[in-house]
Formats: C-alpha cells, sequence, structure tokens
C-alpha cells in the first residue's frame, strides 16, 4: 500500500498537483529557510507549503511582523526514557542547524549519529554508549 502526501498552500488552501512554482518554508531558531519545493523535504514535520512566490511572501511579511508566533516546536529529550530515536532526530536539528563549514562539533555530531543508528538497528544497547556524547 503507497501512501499519498497532499501538501496545501497555507495561505489560500490551494493542493498542490503537478506544477512547479511550489515553495517551502522551514522555521529554526535562526530565521526563516525559504526555498523551491523538494517533495523530500516537503514532508518534514514543521515545514510550511505556498502556491507560488506571492503566498511565500505573505508568510515573509507575517513572520517578520510576529516571529515568535512562529518559533519552531522543539521535542524535550527525556534521557531516562532511552529513546534513540529522539535523541537522533535532536542530533539532526543541530547538525541542520550549524553553518555549512564543517567544525569539530559537526564531527562529534556526524558520530553520534551514527551511534544512535546502530543502537536503533539493535547492533548496539543504549548502556554501552558513553552517557557523555548525551549532555547537551
Amino acid at each position: 500500500m503507497s501512501l499519498i502526501h497532499k501538501f496545501y498552500c497555507e495561505i489560500c488552501g490551494t493542493e498542490k498537483r503537478d506544477v512547479n512554482n511550489w515553495f517551502m518554508a522551514e522555521v529554526t531558531s535562526a530565521g526563516v529557510l525559504l526555498s523551491h519545493w523538494r517533495t523530500d523535504r516537503a514532508k518534514s514535520a514543521g515545514i510550511h507549503h505556498f502556491c507560488g512566490e506571492a503566498h511565500s511572501q505573505v508568510f515573509v511579511s507575517r513572520y517578520l511582523a510576529a516571529p515568535e508566533t512562529y518559533a519552531p516546536k522543539r521535542p524535550e529529550l527525556d534521557p531516562s526514557a532511552k529513546d534513540l530515536t529522539a535523541v537522533q532526530s535532536h542530533l539532526v536539528s543541530k547538525v541542520m542547524q550549524q553553518p555549512s563549514d564543517m567544525s569539530e562539533e559537526s564531527e562529534e555530531i556526524f558520530d553520534l549519529l551514527a551511534a544512535a543508528e546502530a543502537a536503533i538497528k539493535g547492533k548496539v544497547t543504549v548502556d554501552s554508549l558513553n552517557n557523555d556524547y548525551f549532555d547537551a
């Protein structure tokens, strides 16, 4: 069974069809990231969808007028839950907010992502991971 994703313009409610002039935006702690349509990213939580340039500009104007109403939602990490999927998502978010050049911290985050992925796949257990890596 295939899952069909339908996308709607956040401003006017128009359903996305085959037209390729759609835009999307993501609100981060650094501001709004506006980009052309990418289906793989459009499916992500927290992405805003727009049927064209005019409606993406409406969104940016609304954001600039009241940025606090669009604050990105950050899931709370509960270390006692040992939820490695949540840890991995948290680390991916940190990597995505890094500048384009790779810092030492980014390298460590990629190593942690690899460890979390291995743990999720059952190759290692949470207890075998070094807890120092999960200090925020």
